[in-house]
This record gives structure tokens, sequence and C-alpha cells, in this order.
């Protein structure tokens, strides 16, 4: 919405403002998952938070979801158990991680995070040449790159 509200500003036409919303949601989406992915695997000192603390939470985040998608039905009705009585222990914590790492969910999640960065990547490269979209450019590799 932020860089549709921006095209809207600065007088874009439907064309425009239909690829910045595109370019928001595909940096938005990006940003958020990898935020969830980076909960689970950051180093803690530059994460500034307590690493897996949506775990902890029992938050639905977009690893959570794919694991509940993944999982057998044990490992399922566990997970649902665990989640309905949060926050979760330490020994749950570290099982959480070990399912995620069973089925692959932080490889997939990378890989989703990287599918998005770079449909944000091809929509800005439907933009002429201009200080913002070199801008926006920059924001995207350093967004791609953070560890926290």
């Amino acid at each position: 919405a932020s860089m549709e509200m921006g095209g809207i500003v600065a007088g874009a036409d439907q064309k425009t403002l239909l690829l910045l919303r595109e370019l928001g949601g595909a940096l938005g989406y990006a940003f958020q998952i990898q935020d969830d992915w980076l909960d689970v695997v950051a180093d803690p000192d530059k994460f500034g938070k307590k690493v897996a603390g949506d775990i902890v939470e029992g938050k639905k985040t977009f690893l959570m979801t794919l694991l509940l998608e993944s999982c057998n039905k044990v490992e399922k009705m566990w997970l649902l158990h665990c989640l309905n009585k949060k926050p979760l222990d330490n020994a749950s914590v570290n099982k959480v991680i070990a399912l995620y790492k069973k089925y692959g969910i932080l490889e997939t999640t990378e890989l989703r995070i990287d599918g998005y960065y770079s449909r944000a990547e091809k929509i800005l490269e439907k933009f002429g040449e201009s200080e913002f979209k070199r801008d926006l450019n920059k924001l995207i590799k350093t967004l791609k790159t953070r560890e926290y």
C-alpha cells in the first residue's frame, strides 16, 4: 500500500500504480517471511531479539504453516497442542526446529524469500532509469542480505 500510495501522490498512471502495488507486495512478503526465517537461524548477537521467539510465542509464521502442511498426523497433533498451550518450553522449541530441519522447511523458506526478491527485481526492471529506481535496487540488495 505504501508503494502504491507514493505513486498516487506523485500522480502516476494506473499501469505504474499496479506495478508499484506488485513491487510493494513482493517486497513485503519477502521481508516478513525472511523475518520469520531469521527468527530461527539468525545470530542472536546480530538479530537483536531472542532466537526462536516466534516459536516460543506460538506464532503462526510462514515456517509454522509450512510445517503444519508437511508433518505427519502425530506430529501435527503434537504441534497444535503446543501452539494452544504457549509459551512453548525449550524442549518443545528444539523439537519444532528439528521438525523444520526434517521437512526442509528452512530451505523451502529460503527459496520462497529468494523468489519474492527476484519478483521485486523483475518488476523494478519495468521502470525507467531514475534515482528512485536506483534507490529501490539498493534497498532490495540490502534487504536480501540482512542478518537481522
